[in-house]
């Protein structure tokens, strides 16, 4: 009696034969997309994070209170230290200075005049009238100078990812420049300026990506009380891209990258010890438009990437006077990413970096960072924060 395999089962049997060819044949482009779509995510990532970065140390250098120990802002010497709680900031100095000095002053010279009044109300007006004309004079000498600031921080990053989906390895090269002034002594506008330009080995397609960009970034920074700052950035970047895969396609594209970021930050001194604690977010979208490879076979489609990363961190310094050594440590979480669960979302970084103020006007600061537990990228950074007060 001879068996006949039912029609059903004949085509459910070709059906699964065409669907695993089809798996076969896609694999490689499959494969190649996956590592395109993490190190993509990577790039915004590193440079975005980069960026916010070089902004907001720069406003931490500047906006924010200084331990007493090291000179002031304003050269002062010995006695300015002695009148501020926080030598550094000016509101708290001009504040310090008018309580030791201006108002003992004031009510000095209105006695010079008591036996000259006829009522206690006229040596009282008189007394204001001295305190008004000599807290003038304090707001001037402590506030009438170096309201504007000029900055630049250049950075290296290297970047590697161990991951075979997305294997990597390159260098990231930044420089961010930029002017800002204090509108008042709690309130500071600036822009930044910069330049990034990435190289990345790419193993996982056998090829290469090369990035360069530039990036106008508007910041402001908001004294909310003596050792809280509160701080924001918006960067528009210009990127052009030129990649290779499978060792002779190429392509040429540019892409339009957007960012946000806000940082709250809350100081605690003791001594020559400043602890500060940080929370932040950063959020950037990067869109690049349909473009072709060098083969022709059809259009790769246009597409987003986005990042959505909270921050949490803090800060330890000491201050030997001109000397300010410095650890910090940052946990980084990504709530928003394009590739989903592709990706490990968070991470830890560590800085250790030392400050140095090598006159009135000029200091410079050089760290070093590193991330630690991200599985798919390996990321240390040094950089250099040089700026000018006038």
């Amino acid at each position: 009696m001879s068996k006949h395999i039912a029609p059903a089962r004949v085509f459910f049997i070709m059906l699964t034969g065409i669907c695993f060819a089809v798996l076969v044949a896609a694999a490689p482009a499959l494969a190649k997309e996956n590592g395109s779509t993490i190190t993509n995510n990577e790039i915004v990532r590193i440079t975005t994070g980069t960026n916010n970065n070089l902004i907001s140390d720069r406003i931490n250098t500047l906006h924010g209170p200084r331990q007493r120990g090291g000179p002031s802002d304003q050269g002062g010497g010995e006695g300015s230290d002695q009148r501020s709680k926080v030598p550094g900031s000016k509101f708290f100095m001009a504040k310090e200075y008018w309580a030791a000095n201006v108002l003992p002053e004031a009510n000095y010279a209105a006695s010079l005049h008591a036996n000259n009044v006829d009522s206690p109300q006229q040596w009282t007006s008189y007394a204001a009238m001295a305190l008004d004309t000599m807290a003038e004079q304090s707001k001037q000498a402590f506030f009438g100078e170096k309201r504007w600031g000029v900055w630049a921080m250049p950075s290296v990053s290297w970047l590697s990812s161990p991951s075979a989906a997305s294997k990597f390895n390159g260098n990231l090269y930044s420089f961010m420049g930029g002017l800002d002034y204090k509108i008042t002594e709690r309130f500071l506008v600036g822009v930044g300026l910069g330049y990034e330009y990435l190289y990345l080995k790419t193993s996982f397609n056998r090829g290469n990506m090369s990035e360069n960009g530039l990036t106008a970034m508007p910041y402001a920074a908001f004294m909310i009380t003596d050792t809280t700052i509160l701080d924001t950035s918006f960067g528009l970047t210009a990127a052009h891209y030129n990649t290779m895969r499978n060792d002779n396609i190429t392509a040429k594209y540019d892409s339009t990258r957007t960012s946000w970021g806000t940082n709250l930050t809350q100081y605690f001194l003791l001594d020559k010890w400043t602890f500060s604690a940080r929370v932040g977010n950063i959020y950037a979208n990067e869109y690049r438009p349909t473009y072709w490879e060098s083969d022709n076979r059809g259009p790769v489609s246009s597409g987003n990437t986005y990042l959505g990363e909270m921050q949490l961190g803090g800060n330890v310094s000491y201050s030997f006077d001109r000397f300010t050594p410095f650890i910090s440590a940052a946990y980084l979480y990504d709530y928003a990413l394009r590739s989903g669960d592709q990706m490990d979302r968070d991470e830890l970084q560590g800085t250790l970096g030392l400050s140095f103020k090598a006159m009135d006007s000029l200091s410079l600061n050089l760290q070093l960072t590193n991330s630690f537990f991200r599985e798919n990228i390996n990321n240390t950074r040094l950089l250099l924060n040089m700026r000018y007060e006038f």
